[in-house]
């Protein structure tokens, strides 16, 4: 049900038994995500916050973000999921060109333009470094491929002039050259997509297969929605990465600041770095924003302490790790991979 005095406003819905903490990044404890209707300063209309949850907690339960606008202060509010690449996808317009060449048939040599692919003289099978479905994974080979052939002979020795008094002689049949017709790839850079920005609720371009946001009327009824996201563990996933966003600058180049948008390199797998309410004019312009970032918390001490999220070493007398699940800071500059 709307809240129609309760401003624009993110909400953490968890489950029994597990504590968090959901507040503003200017503070740690529980307060309000909230932006107030009728509010004009920047400061207090663009926010960030931040859920906090231990990492076990974090890694087997799902949640939910209640998000709400009060009729008349948006004209429409805006989801976006929080996504990543798992893989790395194909960049952008890629269009190789091979060129093949064939002894009689066979192919023996080919040679490509781009080294990401390439034509297998043993197997006549194109490869592609972005296609992962031989382990298992997705094909974001995305562009065209263009193969070129030339057709040699071997050497051929009899009688060609029909003169049985002439000795017979060889001839080298002159090469044939046939270009070739652009073909896809077959992949879909959007296929190496993961995390909750890509689940059903958020409607696919029929082209390319990357998810839209979603937009929803709210300036006459105002909206209160619902977003549920599913645990690692319910989909299968090694780390808390497919929930968990959060990673500090300070590590990619940034200085100062523990939110992403101050990196000074980002993670290069981050597509949609955060979990995004806006609340939009009819002019699809911002009258309110909230980004928001899930942590992950490796001890409870600490964790109840607000000290240091991220922490090495072992268990105490034990010899398991204290940081038992990978997150961005882990990753680096990198792709997290399979079941990441």
């Amino acid at each position: 049900m709307v809240n129609p005095t309760g401003g624009f406003y993110v909400d953490a819905i968890v489950a029994d038994g597990v504590d968090y903490y959901f507040h503003e990044q200017s503070a740690f404890e529980n307060n309000p995500c909230k932006v107030i209707q009728g509010e004009t300063v920047a400061a207090k209309t663009d926010i960030f916050c931040i859920l906090d949850v231990a990492e076990l907690d974090l890694y087997y339960n799902k949640f939910g973000l209640n998000y709400n606008a009060p009729p008349g202060m948006c004209k429409y509010t805006e989801l976006v999921g929080y996504s990543y690449y798992a893989y790395e996808p194909s960049p952008p317009g890629l269009d190789v060109t091979i060129s093949a060449t064939y002894l009689d048939g066979s192919l023996t040599a080919a040679s490509s333009d781009n080294a990401a692919v390439s034509l297998d003289v043993s197997t006549n099978a194109l490869t592609c470094t972005y296609d992962y479905t031989s382990d298992s994974g997705p094909n974001c080979c995305e562009g065209l491929v263009t193969i070129d052939s030339t057709y040699t002979f071997s050497p051929v020795t009899g009688d060609h002039d029909d003169d049985p008094a002439t000795p017979d002689t060889t001839v080298i049949p002159a090469p044939v050259s046939q270009p070739g017709a652009s073909t896809s790839l077959g992949g879909k850079r959007s296929a190496c997509l993961n995390g909750p920005g890509t689940l059903d609720i958020f409607p696919k371009d029929a082209k390319s297969g990357y998810p839209r946001d979603l937009l929803t009327k709210a300036e006459v009824e105002g909206v209160n929605g619902l977003f549920e996201i599913p645990s690692s563990i319910e989909k299968d996933m090694a780390s808390t990465v497919y929930v968990a966003n959060y990673f500090n600058p300070t590590s990619f180049g940034g200085v100062g600041s523990t939110f992403p948008q101050a990196a000074g390199v980002k993670p290069t797998a981050l597509l949609k770095p955060f979990y995004q309410f806006g609340c939009l004019n009819s002019a699809w312009e911002y009258v309110a924003r909230i980004r928001l970032l899930v942590r992950s918390w490796d001890r409870v001490d600490n964790f109840t302490a607000q000290s240091n999220p991220y922490s090495a070493g072992n268990e105490g007398q034990f010899d398991t790790a204290l940081h038992d699940r990978s997150v961005w800071e882990d990753f680096l500059n990198t792709y997290p991979g399979d079941n990441q």
